[in-house]
């Protein structure tokens, strides 16, 4: 079981190259990208099918993978500045889990660093037992051509130490972009269930 605290934003078309020059001006150096095909599975909710507080997925089509929406939390950056984030617990996932023909498939470019609880780049690898990842991810869902650009901030650890992490590491960071004033703030599985729901 693992616990995570997420800061999830999302916005319409490809603004991936933005976000690295953003990041990368504070220093912030990210991976290589990574190309992935992941599939999400439809859980119980009768408009969409989806769970906006469960996310179940095979990730890269192989490995199963099982969260569930904890809590919210929010705080005041050293900016003023308000934001939101959501508190997850991630299972191990079985075949009984899901129903594989209710799915939705999700292919991703995916760029990532990860961070210690004192704000330190690290080694995706050798991970400190509390920290934080950064991942920037350009996504289209199914068949459409539409692309959409994910940010997402997501704390790791001990429950106590998830919002310190976040905290810390907004207030490192300072100033967002203008284009943050834009974004969707929302987790995975909602934006999936909005998607769903109105695929325009």
């Amino acid at each position: 079981m693992m616990l995570t605290a997420e800061m999830r934003f999302w916005w319409r078309g490809d603004e991936s190259q933005e976000l690295r020059s953003w990041l990368k001006r504070l220093n912030l150096e990210l991976s290589g990208v990574e190309n992935r095909t992941d599939v999400y599975f439809k859980t119980d909710d009768p408009l969409t099918g989806i769970n906006p507080l469960t996310g179940i997925k095979l990730r890269g089509g192989e490995k199963l993978e099982v969260k569930k929406q904890t809590g919210e939390g929010s705080f005041r950056s050293s900016t003023g500045e308000h934001w939101n984030f959501n508190t997850w617990k991630k299972i191990p996932g079985n075949e009984q889990s899901v129903t594989p023909a209710d799915s939705i498939e999700v292919r991703k470019q995916r760029w990532l660093t990860v961070l210690d609880e004192k704000g330190r780049e690290t080694s995706l690898l050798n991970r400190a037992q509390n920290g934080c990842q950064i991942e920037v991810s350009k996504i289209h869902v199914g068949n459409n051509t539409e692309s959409w650009t994910s940010f997402c901030l997501e704390a790791y650890g001990a429950e106590e130490k998830l919002k310190p992490i976040l905290q810390l590491l907004v207030d490192q960071v300072g100033e967002f972009p203008p284009m943050f004033q834009s974004a969707m703030q929302t987790s995975y599985p909602e934006w999936l269930a909005l998607i769903s729901a109105d695929p325009e």
